[in-house]
């Protein structure tokens, strides 16, 4: 009995051990993933880096160590040893991924791709000693040959049950307090702490033997290897798969990531835990590996089956659920992340976690269990990693996400019939499984873009899908209004609606005409519609146009929409297919204008283009005259989070102006000089016929119009930022913001405009029409602004006053209510 109590104890003690390593393991990854994504680029390849390294690691380690643990009788010294070095590497590499940029750059314009492999092999050392940490404590837990699955599923649910909360902290609670050098530090903290504490109980510990059993004959290979290998490249590539199809009813915030993560994570924990409580109490092994291996991606399939409109309702409903019992924005979003993510992903998840106390009990059979468990993990992993490669960047891109499904199915029908072969009984059970394959014939190819047609409405024009991300441009409005929107990863990005063309074209027409002297370079991050890039072509001083959009499938759609002057096939502008930061961090190149227009702030990955670090870099590559124009979508993030871009800008550029390009965005430039009214050159380049076209359309049709946009200076923007920390990399605030309320372009929209200055030294007739121009806009903004909190008859009042004096202008009369 008390033998019993001590074992009971023990395995809660390294259950805790195991708990506390898997947390810091998630961080650094999560760090990693954010750190290398500025590094060589916000995309793909970055995350793929990561993910193959750290698994490749991982993989590497499981196999070497398992055996070195299993042949030595201090495995607690061993776990100490891991956690020192996997806190000293950790550290050591988020300090040269933050610091090492310029470094790197010098070496990819030498090796090339080649390049890549430096971070790969960097993150793939802690990984390696990472994995040791788990074997070294499952060979101090002593399991016997009765209760091997049971200590191996409580001891790796504990480790998976760790990453969980370090998934969930990270965004939430570490990165938003400490920072990203910070996090790491932390990170590195916690496991310095846990190898001093295994240390204690390693000198305190009186010495213990450990039973070796004999190894099994050189040369000896166990088939459950091989399909534990299979299992984890269905499984990685099932995750791959995953985030596809839940981002469509999630959003882009940090935050939807994290909840996807965590449940997927949490299905590993809770099939770990409940396989290691029952495994032993199985008759037939085999026959449950094969079972489960099948049923994860079954249910799968029927998930993406029974998905339609009644789901989508049940995920609102639950979201409101959560903001009645909690009562903010924060825990609407959050039950609606939750509810979808466990719809696809917790069964499928929790049958993956089941399988390795299973095939551990099946290859081991109580003996050498931390080689052969590091053995199973390994091969685990590395089908893991091939899995994840694969699917990520040729089924995905070739096949699509239901095809892909597909075959994955017909590979798990493979793995689990070798396994129902293992038993004689079962061989001829075996080919009656192929009926599972009927449901395949029920889910069409285009089931998530007609899902999405049903949600927002309107006609599929386009629709594509790349490495890691879906696109699609869909028709919208009805007969007298159609417009286009695009949508990337079921998400809308944005469009050509009239609102948002003028704001567009103004991004890039509003500096270029006050540009004080002859501007002749510009580069545009960010492509989108292509209307702002398409603008360019319409200013004649222009020299050299160029854009730079992340993806190839972007530029691709950008033929759907009108008012971009059909840049993608036009000679003029150079569209270039890669991450825009990484574009000025390779290139020494100089422009007159860089005007930003990159995903909304508060999107995962984006932060880094809104940063300070950023906007140095941005200085570093202009002229003597040089401007910066950032696009701000008031809308999109919080007051303090908005004021804390602000403040990123204004400590970066000695001279900032603000100018409001509709009623929900703004455009602030920054430059080394300051701005400067030249009212002949202005009126000269609001008289090209090109511009003076392009602007017509957009409702501005003189000068007055155009310079009654202009809001205020830098003293007025230091007003409104003055108490606010600037974005950097080092804190992303814009990623990690709190939720957005409806009521914030209440709150914002009036400071700004109650702010609105006067632009000095112009004639006073000119003054007096830009003070007539700028109360139309007020009118206009303010029955906007009505209309937001319910005030309908204020919202037609102000606009009838409105055409009253001025029934001509096409960007009011978008919104006539007549």
């Amino acid at each position: 009995m008390l033998r019993s109590l001590q074992q009971y104890q023990r395995t809660i003690l390294l259950s805790l051990l195991l708990f506390l390593s898997g947390i810091t393991s998630l961080l650094f990854q999560t760090l990693w993933v954010k750190q290398l994504g500025i590094v060589i680029g916000v995309d793909i390849y970055s995350t793929s880096i990561v993910i193959s390294g750290f698994f490749t690691g991982l993989g590497i380690g499981n196999y070497i160590l398992g055996k070195y643990v299993e042949k030595n009788n201090s495995p607690l010294l061993y776990y100490a040893i891991f956690e020192i070095v996997t806190a000293f590497l950790g550290v050591t590499i988020s300090l040269l991924l933050f610091y090492g940029e310029t470094t790197y750059i010098q070496m990819e314009h030498t090796l090339g791709a080649f390049a890549y492999m430096i971070p790969w092999f960097l993150i793939s050392l802690p990984a390696f000693f990472m994995s040791g940490t788990f074997l070294a404590l499952l060979k101090y837990s002593k399991p016997s040959e009765e209760n091997t699955g049971k200590k191996i599923g409580y001891l790796y649910g504990s480790n998976t049950t760790g990453a969980i909360v370090g998934t969930l902290s990270t965004p939430f609670l570490i990165i938003p307090v400490f920072g990203v050098i910070g996090a790491a530090i932390f990170a590195g903290f916690i496991n310095l702490l846990l190898s001093a504490f295994t240390i204690f109980l390693f000198l305190k510990a009186k010495k213990e033997t450990y039973i070796k059993a004999a190894h099994a004959p050189l040369g000896k290979f166990h088939i459950g290897y091989l399909l534990y290998g299979l299992a984890g490249f269905i499984g990685l590539s099932q995750e791959i798969l995953w985030g596809q199809i839940v981002v469509q009813f999630q959003n882009t915030r940090t935050y939807a990531f994290a909840t996807m993560l965590g449940v997927f994570l949490l299905g590993l924990s809770i099939g770990n835990f409940i396989a290691g409580k029952y495994v032993n109490k199985i008759k037939n092994l085999w026959f449950a590996f094969g079972t489960i291996t099948l049923s994860g991606l079954f249910v799968t399939l029927l998930s993406v089956l029974f998905i339609d409109q009644n789901i989508i309702t049940i995920q609102e409903q639950f979201g409101n659920y959560m903001y009645s019992v909690f009562d903010t924005k924060g825990a609407l979003m959050m039950g609606r992340f939750l509810f979808i993510s466990c719809y696809f992903i917790l069964i499928p998840t929790i049958c993956m976690g089941a399988l390795f106390p299973i095939i551990s009990v099946i290859v081991s059979d109580g003996k050498n269990i931390s080689e052969n468990s590091g053995k199973l993990l390994a091969w685990n992993t590395f089908g893991g990693v091939l899995g994840s490669l694969i699917t990520g960047f040729i089924l995905f891109p070739t096949l699509g996400t239901i095809y892909s499904l597909f075959l994955l199915f017909v590979l798990s029908l493979g793995v689990s019939f070798v396994a129902f072969y293992q038993v004689e009984s079962l061989r001829k059970l075996t080919p009656s499984l192929i009926l599972f394959l009927s449901i395949v014939f029920f889910i069409p190819k285009t089931k998530f873009i007609d899902l999405l047609l049903q949600k927002e409405g309107g006609n599929i024009v386009f629709f594509q899908e790349g490495i890691g991300h879906t696109v699609a441009v869909v028709e919208e409005g009805d007969d007298t209004r159609k417009f286009n929107r695009l949508y990337i990863q079921g998400v809308s990005n944005t469009g050509d609606v009239f609102p948002s063309l003028r704001y567009m074209r103004l991004q890039s027409l509003i500096p270029l005409i006050t540009f004080n002297g002859k501007p002749e370079s510009v580069l545009v991050v960010g492509l989108g519609t292509g209307i702002t890039a398409g603008a360019l072509l319409q200013f004649p001083e222009l020299k050299e146009r160029r854009v730079v959009e992340l993806l190839p499938e972007v530029v691709e759609a950008t033929k759907y929409f009108n008012g971009n002057y059909q840049l993608s096939e036009n000679k003029a502008i150079e569209i270039l297919v890669q991450d825009g930061r990484h574009l000025l961090m390779k290139e020494d190149r100089v422009y007159d204008l860089i005007t930003l227009e990159p995903p909304p702030p508060t999107a995962i990955g984006v932060n880094n283009l809104y940063s300070k670090d950023f906007y140095e870099l941005c200085k570093k590559r202009l002229s003597k005259n040089g401007m910066m124009a950032q696009w701000w979508p008031i809308t999109t993030q919080t007051e303090e989070a908005s004021a804390s871009m602000v403040r990123a800008i204004l400590d970066v550029f000695p001279y900032a102006n603000l100018w409001t390009t509709e009623m929900h965005e703004m455009l602030v430039i920054g430059s080394m000089q300051p701005l400067n009214i030249d009212l002949e050159q202005i009126r000269k380049r609001l008289a090209y016929p090109e511009v003076k076209q392009a602007l017509d359309e957009i409702g501005i049709h003189n000068e007055a119009q155009f310079l009654s946009t202009y809001v205020m200076g830098r003293n007025g923007l230091h007003v409104f930022s003055r108490n606010a920390a600037p974005v950097t990399d080092n804190h992303p605030i814009l990623e990690y913001d709190g939720w957005v309320k409806k009521s914030v372009i209440t709150d914002i929209l009036p400071r700004l405009l109650d702010q609105q200055e006067d632009l000095s030294i112009l004639p006073e007739s000119l003054q007096k029409e830009i003070a007539y121009e700028r109360e139309n806009l007020h009118r206009f903004y303010y029955a906007g602004l009505a209309s937001y909190i319910g005030r309908r008859d204020v919202w037609s009042m102000l606009l009838t006053d409105l055409y009253e004096h001025d029934n001509s202008n096409n960007y009011y009369n978008w919104y006539n209510p007549e």
